[in-house]
This record gives C-alpha cells, structure tokens and sequence, in this order.
C-alpha cells in the first residue's frame, strides 16, 4: 500500500511504499531530515505525523 503525508517542516510531500504503516511508526523526511512519528492513518493512506526529532 502506499501511504502519503506532508512533511510538517518543510513541506515536502511523503509517499511511502510499504507493507504495513502503524501508529508509533518513525519516519524521515528524506528532503529536510526531520524525524517524524506516525500519529493517525486514514483507510486511504493518508497518515499524519508529529515532529520527533529535528535534523542537527
């Protein structure tokens, strides 16, 4: 399933190819480096995140 956000940093849009995506699941923004988690998924595959960790 592909599953697709928004980073909530830079904007760049996120599209991940996977099996599986869950609540708690840790992502990268592959644009900026920002470290997200995955707090909510649609039956769509759209998933919203929060902010985990800033790139240094």
């Amino acid at each position: 399933m592909d599953y697709h956000t928004m980073c909530p940093e830079c904007k760049n849009e996120l599209n991940l190819e996977r099996d599986a995506l869950v609540k708690g699941d840790v992502v990268e923004c592959e644009q900026c480096g920002m470290t997200l988690e995955v707090t909510e998924i649609d039956a769509q595959g759209n998933f919203n995140t929060v902010i985990v960790e800033e790139e240094k």
